[in-house]
């Protein structure tokens, strides 16, 4: 067993005893860690044979995943792994010298596209002619419930009964007992929700109900409306208002940001309502925003 197959063996162990590191990510670790291996032993055999890797062999690498086409976030995985693996070999004491991937910067990640509705879009879309029946009414209320809480698609399929409240024009949803998430909601908000939960008690009574724990939207015949079935009903409905081909359920959730961001809400506050893990997330709204509508503008400056 040469040094480098040896180094793995006991970085994987590392991986899967001390940090308890899922078998997912241990296998993702292992690959990446493989593939600068054979780079190394192609490229600088003699590095290879010593072990001595150094910041020149580290970015070497990053350039060469970069000139093979690698998408720039996968690049920034593999980058991340093998910096994990340099720090257990120095931390280890397997080798001598700095982690030679410490100071190889990340790609910058591409800026996705955003895909959001318009004030006058979601206006038209929480307009519409409903039907007057279970189906129209509960759509209808789907519809306001998720571009008023911003929820994921995830988060709405499971949104219990009682866990939806109405109150003092605000929509309370309460997870647990110490927990209350409120967002503002309005007259026509609080009349789609109503109207909706009197059919839902009208065509499908408590004992008829099949979902196993009462999830708030069901299907027609009593059953929880799995997220599938939500993501198609919201593109039916999105398609009448707009043509773009890449609006979805998160298009709402990206409507929802970018109104409350135009509205004046900080960059704190928006993250703590959306539940973002990172500002940067919720910052990528307000950057997507300003770029769109001044390239917008230079394009019709320029016509």
């Amino acid at each position: 067993m040469n040094i480098w197959n040896q180094w793995l063996s006991d970085f994987r162990i590392y991986l899967e005893n001390v940090l308890n590191s899922p078998e997912n990510t241990i296998i993702a670790y292992t690959r990446d860690c493989v593939q600068f291996i054979d780079f190394i032993e192609k490229y600088y055999p003699c590095v290879y044979k010593t072990g001595d890797i150094s910041e020149v062999e580290a970015k070497a690498f990053k350039d060469k995943l970069e000139e093979k086409g690698y998408k720039k976030i996968t690049c920034a995985r593999k980058l991340d792994s093998l910096r994990k693996f340099g720090e257990f070999l120095k931390n280890g004491g397997l080798r001598k010298g700095v982690n030679p991937f410490y100071r190889i910067p990340y790609p910058k990640p591409e800026r996705d596209r955003i895909d959001y509705l318009t004030i006058k879009e979601i206006d038209i879309l929480l307009s519409m002619d409903f039907r007057n029946d279970f189906i129209g009414l509960r759509d209808n209320a789907l519809l306001e419930l998720f571009y008023r809480t911003g929820f994921r698609l995830s988060e709405l399929a499971n949104l219990k009964r009682h866990e939806v409240k109405l109150k003092d024009g605000l929509i309370l949803i309460c997870k647990k007992k110490d927990e209350i998430r409120k967002f503002p909601g309005g007259p026509k908000t609080f009349e789609a929700v109503t109207k909706y939960l009197e059919a839902r008690k009208k065509k499908i009574p408590s004992s008829r109900i099949k979902s196993r724990n009462n999830t708030f939207f069901l299907n027609n015949s009593g059953y929880t409306i799995t997220p599938r079935s939500i993501a198609r009903i919201v593109s039916k409905y999105l398609k009448e208002v707009a043509e773009r081909q890449k609006l979805s359920t998160h298009s709402l959730r990206s409507s929802f940001t970018t109104h409350l961001l135009d509205a004046g809400l900080t960059i704190k506050r928006v993250q703590s309502i959306l539940r973002h893990k990172d500002c940067m997330i919720t910052y990528k709204y307000k950057w997507y925003k300003k770029n769109y509508e001044n390239k917008k503008s230079n394009k019709n400056k320029s016509n």
